[in-house]
């Protein structure tokens, strides 16, 4: 049986512009996202969470977020392409605010389970991360936790995965920057320990919608 440990980066330039950024490099941290960055360290340390190496999309704003934890756990990060944030087609670059008469976006927005126009839908999203797992998990030593820097939708392709994508009123479980979903199981039978969100709400941060 195995730990496994999804973060959302921290809050991001982008996400104080409410702007979708889904070309790396990308933005980089806000001085919040910098903090947070510092209290995810804090809270996989508090928890015993050790691993030899930590895993981040190639993103800078996922790769800041995860130097300080690897740097405490004397770990290698490395970068992993399949833990990228949603592909959003001719929305990346673009505020959201500007989109808010979209009917494809609002409709988006409301139903992440389909693909922007010409973007990747949350399936399409869980099954390259489920195929990473798989590397990851085959390449780690038995009993090492998988520490993985992500994005958002990555995680709601996961709850998704896990039919907890929404929560009993039918609405979608916040993913704010910095929640950490926590995964146990081998990969086939995975199940949720806990969606962590304190982070952001020690911060002051916003639940802001664009990535």
């Amino acid at each position: 049986m195995r730990e496994l440990y999804l973060i959302r980066h921290g809050e991001s330039l982008a996400n104080l512009e409410r702007r979708f950024d889904a070309t790396p490099p990308g933005a980089p941290l806000s001085a919040r996202g910098e903090e947070q960055a510092q209290r995810c360290a804090q809270w996989l340390a508090s928890r015993g969470v050790s691993p030899s190496v930590v895993y981040a999309s190639p993103f800078r704003r996922t790769v800041e977020t995860a130097t300080p934890f690897a740097a405490q756990s004397s770990a290698r990060l490395v970068t992993h392409e399949a833990l990228r944030e949603v592909r959003v087609g001719a929305w990346d670059g673009i505020r959201s605010q500007a989109l808010r008469e979209d009917e494809s976006y609002l409709r988006w927005r409301d139903q992440p389970e389909i693909a922007p126009p010409g973007g990747e839908s949350l399936e399409e999203v869980w099954l390259r991360l489920q195929a990473c797992l798989r590397d990851l998990c085959a390449q780690a030593p038995p009993g090492e936790a998988l520490v993985l820097f992500t994005h958002q939708h990555p995680l709601r392709a996961a709850l998704w995965h896990l039919g907890a994508l929404r929560d009993e009123g039918g609405g979608l479980v916040p993913v704010p920057n910095t929640a950490i979903l926590h995964l146990q199981g081998d990969l086939d039978a995975l199940h949720i320990v806990g969606l962590d969100r304190s982070i952001d709400a020690a911060t002051g941060g916003a639940q802001r919608a664009a990535i």
